[in-house]
């Protein structure tokens, strides 16, 4: 009891607390699934009374960064928390993969936290279950003057235990992830088990700038759980809801928000949706889940000016320490190699394809004209050297193929699910979802204005346009089809057995039309033959045409006794040429 954690520096600065969590998290999201939750806290309190902590930074926790359970009388004020992987001013793929780096999480009594300032990947600040205490109430806690940035000043995530009598006001939180975050999860334990109540909180006075993805969230946990790598799983509300399809988010049953205040909330250029509010029916006797929810001039501001004179190093003096993370580094660098070489790989099997397909057009056309069976015999030897060298190219043609099918399936699936099916989650005139909410009510200059909400305003709502969302659908809509189109293209360029005109013309010739097999005495300039030299003139051909058909009947059998492939019919050209310049010789008109 009655301990004070702070700097030893006379100056009155800030002491650092280094937790070496790059270690700890790994390659980005593969860690995570190495180590899921089995990392270590940086600070850690139990059961302590009389707590004060102040003048300190703590940065990279390899877990949560201040893990406070069942304490009573805390004050909290003048540190810094940072946990980040790269030097960015937002939260990349690469800094979330820093999983589980709660900035401060409190359980417990008469909390007082001011003038703190928290960059994490994870929650900011979170109140907790108190599941050690006798009753397992956390309740009277105040958070003022909170300059934030992760998932937010959060109440939860709890089950079965009661969260009461909070309030946060005055702070500002520059692009988070979340902005106001309450979430209850599913029971874990059975001290846990039974019906879970948020009640009594109050948020004022609060402004996000530039919210990444959701402004305020109130409904089920949008995680993991402790025992599953796969970052899709819900538990219950899954961390890819709604971006990818086929993913699941459901409010968490016996558990209840009651009397809930936004008040002052002010949201500027939001990246989607202002937010979600998602319950359900299941509390006592069909009561629902959120109750008495209330929002007291709730704006969205869109196309504001943001607030790029605003000194971030001022706002967290955290961000100035420098960033060891040398594996993260590597993995992205390893990461775009990895793109590089594979797009190099698959242009190398376009341009081998391509000009393989080229060389053996250019030499069937320029073996037309020599002797049949000479063409013949050189047609056999080019097919039996171009088995082996056609074989690479044909195989990679098609792996070509299957990955871009693949690729273009997926990205259609992906954007018809989000550009068609959840475009409200791209609309910051929309609350995603907003169901099983009792006695909400939307007050003052509240906009927009939820579904589910009595409107009490005053005011004529601002008209909203549907036209920007029905250009990106256009838009997409032509995306897709170029995709496909250039699909179909690079088939017929990469499987030219697909066609049977580019089969034929593989094979040395054109399909001749019947029309072109014999020509008519007008086409030749000779009207005054008579029937009897037409009809000697056409048993001519037919005798001639039956030798031929003889000699490559017995060349193709020969090569099929050999095991050799058999060749492209390349007598059919030799044999129309042959054909018309029989019948266009001048024919002796002073004959009898």
């Amino acid at each position: 009891d009655n301990i004070t954690l702070t700097s030893a520096k006379e100056d009155g600065g800030r002491g650092l607390i280094h937790g070496g969590g790059p270690e700890w998290w790994g390659i980005p999201f593969i860690g995570y699934a190495q180590r899921l939750e089995n990392r270590p806290y940086l600070i850690l309190f139990n059961g302590t009374k009389g707590l004060n902590i102040n003048r300190l930074v703590l940065q990279d926790a390899p877990f949560y960064n201040l893990q406070l359970t069942n304490v009573d009388h805390v004050e909290i004020h003048s540190i810094s928390i940072v946990s980040r992987r790269t030097q960015q001013q937002t939260h990349s793929l690469v800094d979330l993969s820093a999983f589980n780096t709660d900035g401060i999480d409190i359980a417990g009594h008469h909390v007082h936290v001011h003038d703190v300032d928290i960059w994490t990947q994870d929650d900011c600040i979170a109140i907790k279950d108190n599941l050690w205490s006798e009753d397992q109430v956390s309740s009277n806690m105040t958070f003022e003057r909170i300059y934030a940035s992760g998932l937010g000043l959060t109440i939860g995530s709890i089950s079965g235990t009661t969260v009461r009598d909070i309030v946060f006001r005055d702070s500002y939180l520059f692009k988070t992830f979340k902005g106001i975050y309450m979430k209850f999860r599913m029971p874990s334990n059975p001290l846990d088990s039974g019906n879970g109540l948020v009640e009594n909180i109050y948020y004022e006075n609060i402004t996000m700038e530039a919210p990444i993805q959701w402004p305020i969230w109130i409904g089920p946990a949008q995680q993991t759980g402790g025992s599953s790598a796969n970052l899709c799983h819900a538990s219950p509300c899954s961390l890819c809801w709604p971006t990818l399809p086929f993913q699941t988010c459901d409010a968490v049953p016996n558990t209840q928000y009651r009397n809930i205040t936004l008040k002052d909330i002010h949201i500027r250029n939001p990246q989607g949706s202002p937010g979600m509010i998602l319950g359900g029916s299941d509390y006592g006797d069909g009561e629902a889940s959120i109750v008495d929810l209330r929002f007291i001039n709730v704006r969205v501001e869109v196309g504001a000016k943001g607030d790029d004179g605003v000194d971030l190093l001022s706002l967290f003096p955290s961000l100035k320490y420098p960033i060891d993370d040398n594996l993260a580094k590597r993995s992205v660098a390893a990461f775009y190699v990895i793109i590089l070489v594979a797009a190099l790989c698959l242009l190398t099997i376009l341009t081998n394809s391509w000009r393989k397909r080229r060389r053996r057009r250019l030499d069937q056309s320029s073996s037309i004209g020599h002797n049949a069976r000479a063409e013949h015999e050189g047609v056999m030897v080019e097919h039996e050297g171009l088995r082996r060298t056609r074989k690479w190219s044909k195989n990679g043609s098609k792996a070509a193929l299957v990955a871009i099918s693949m690729a273009n399936i997926l990205i259609t699936i992906q954007l018809i699910h989000t550009f068609f099916m959840t475009p409200n989650i791209r609309s910051p005139q929309h609350y995603f979802v907003c169901r099983g909410v009792e006695r909400g009510v939307a007050t003052g200059a509240t906009f927009p204005i939820p579904s589910c909400f009595a409107d009490k305003t005053g005011r004529k709502a601002p008209s909203y346009s549907y036209i920007p969302i029905l250009r990106e659908q256009i838009v997409i809509a032509l995306v897709l089809g170029s995709c496909w189109l250039a699909y179909c293209v690079m088939m017929r360029k990469l499987w030219p057995q697909a066609d049977c005109f580019q089969r034929d013309r593989a094979r040395g010739h054109r399909p001749i039309p019947e029309s072109d097999t014999f020509q008519d005495d007008n086409d030749r300039g000779d009207e005054s033959s008579s029937d009897g030299e037409e009809l000697e003139d056409r048993n001519q051909m037919e005798s001639q045409n039956s030798e031929e058909s003889e000699l490559t009947e017995q060349s193709d059998l020969s090569i099929h006794r050999s095991g050799a492939p058999p060749p492209p019919d390349v007598f059919s050209s030799f044999c129309n040429s042959v054909q018309t310049n029989f019948m266009e010789q001048p024919t002796d008109t002073s004959s009898p």
